[in-house]
């Protein structure tokens, strides 16, 4: 009870300018992965402050400053898709790489440097180190990268690269993902297309920040603490849901659901369509807030 009076509650008060914690980066990068990589980020590190590097308590706090905002506030919803890049990416658009390799070198690139003679598993493992607007730049340029473009090797990379392997059953897993499709057996000179249109539809999905599980609405915040009219308004337009008046329990940094799709009540641990932490699996790599709905 003492921490409820005096100076411990006084130091409890978030301030303007909270002071900086220990470990504040790597805490910063732990409430992206919760929150989401379009976030306001100085927003996200004035509440890691404010609550003293607690995670749940930030995320929380920072789903209530966005969707519960002043009158004065012009960013709602700042947490939704932004990219904090100067270019976006954007998905390969639809035909592309077809009409790149009917092109062929007389629109592109010169012959004479001599791409057409660099194996394929070479232009392949070049595609795989950069992104994948620069994958459909660079296939505009010659049949020969255009043909290395369309592997299937080059953009599983890039999907893995992105967002890790989909959950065994997600509306997104593919036998492509099995144990027997992982390895690096392409037939040379056949062109598949497979991996290709899963990041097109995996795209499409973090776009529209649809539910992993039934591919049917947006995953909207889980909020957790008082209803105000403001938060039971927007949970009644499903733009997020509340919780109750506690935080779930769970481990302190990812365990405890923070995002909750309305159509099949699925929660998520973290933001479904983040990069995936290191050294996880795919189902807790994706967010998998076990055993609850998935």
């Amino acid at each position: 009870m003492s921490g409820l009076f005096g100076a411990h509650a006084r130091d409890a008060i978030p301030t303007a300018n909270p002071p900086q914690i220990a470990d504040e980066v790597r805490l910063l990068k732990l409430l992206v992965v919760k929150v989401g990589p379009h976030a306001n980020l100085s927003k996200l590190l004035y509440h890691l402050r404010s609550t003293r590097g607690k995670v749940p308590w930030a995320v929380n706090c920072y789903f209530r400053d966005v969707c519960e905002p002043t009158a004065d506030s012009s960013d709602l919803w700042d947490f939704q898709l932004r990219s904090l890049l100067p270019k976006p990416v954007e998905p390969p658009r639809e035909g592309v790489l077809d009409e790149a390799t009917d092109a062929g070198c007389s629109e592109g690139v010169d012959p004479g440097i001599g791409i057409d003679s660099l194996p394929v598993p070479v232009l392949e493992h070049i595609l795989r180190s950069v992104g994948a607007a620069d994958v459909c730049n660079v296939a505009q340029t010659c049949k020969t990268l255009a043909n290395a473009a369309r592997s299937d090797l080059v953009w599983k990379h890039l999907y893995v690269q992105r967002w890790g392997v989909p959950p065994s059953n997600s509306v997104l897993a593919s036998d492509l993902w099995t144990e027997e499709h992982r390895g690096e057996g392409e037939v040379e000179g056949e062109i598949q297309n497979e991996m290709r249109e899963l990041f097109r539809q995996r795209f499409t999905f973090e776009k529209e920040m649809r539910c992993l599980k039934c591919g049917m609405l947006k995953v909207v915040p889980l909020i957790y603490g008082f209803p105000s009219p403001k938060l039971v308004q927007c949970m009644r337009a499903k733009q997020l849901m509340l919780g109750g008046d506690y935080l779930a329990d769970g481990d302190a940094h990812m365990g405890f659901p923070c995002w909750f799709c309305t159509a099949c009540s699925t929660k998520y641990t973290r933001y479904p369509h983040a990069p995936p932490p290191e050294d996880c699996d795919s189902d807790t790599a994706n967010g998998l807030a076990v055993p609850i709905h998935w």
